[in-house]
């Protein structure tokens, strides 16, 4: 069904949940993504920074098929998921939402590295949920406008009827992407990696048969 809604783009951190600071004046980057207002402050010393996460796909929308492994998102990207290329990674970003790296940022007072991810990871579903939900809603508005229009053309001659066309199909909504699956997928992953390697240690250490 034709519709004018389009899904919002995902909010960056909220600036009134800083995680982190600035311990030093963070260098400004010459020829890279998201190049930011030279000498701003959002990058001086003491200023707040916040932890985002960003998934792969999410990443390449943005950045296009660059390599997360260049030297930029070695500095900037970290944690995350252990495949290569990730699925997902957190990042550091001044308040005006542009990268940071990680080696100039230290956790604000009374924040942990828990505290930081969790922070990170539930803000960015409760977006996902947010702007999917947004984008939905307007899909139905959309198609309840439609078929009212054309009960009115129509008239009451005639039971009212619903074009094809103007049918709604589940390939029609949005289904958000939530970071705490990656999160969960990941945890499965080394889980499994895990209990293997406990089982070949097992095997080494179990003593030889001298019986067939």
């Amino acid at each position: 069904m034709a519709t004018q809604a389009t899904l919002p783009p995902r909010k960056l951190p909220g600036a009134d949940a800083p995680v982190g600071v600035l311990r030093i004046d963070h260098p400004e980057p010459v020829g890279e993504a998201e190049k930011p207002i030279q000498h701003s402050a959002a990058r001086m010393a003491g200023a707040p920074a916040f932890l985002d996460l960003m998934l792969l796909r999410e990443f390449r929308t943005v950045y296009g098929d660059g390599s997360w492994e260049e030297p930029i998102w070695q500095e900037t990207l970290w944690g995350g998921d252990i495949m290569s290329p990730p699925k997902w990674a957190f990042l550091w970003r001044d308040q005006d939402g542009h990268p940071l790296k990680h080696e100039f940022v230290q956790f604000a007072d009374g924040v942990t590295k828990k505290d930081a991810m969790i922070r990170a990871i539930t803000e960015y579903d409760r977006n996902e949920r947010a702007r999917v939900d947004t984008y939905n809603r307007q899909i139905l508005i959309d198609a309840g406008r439609c078929r009212v229009a054309k009960f009115a053309r129509d008239g009451t001659a005639a039971p009212p009827r619903i074009y094809e066309g103007d049918r709604l199909e589940d390939l029609d909504f949005a289904t958000p992407k939530f970071a705490i699956d990656c999160l969960e997928e990941t945890d499965e992953f080394v889980r499994s990696l895990a209990a293997s390697v406990r089982a070949a240690n097992a095997r080494a250490r179990s003593p030889p048969s001298f019986f067939p």
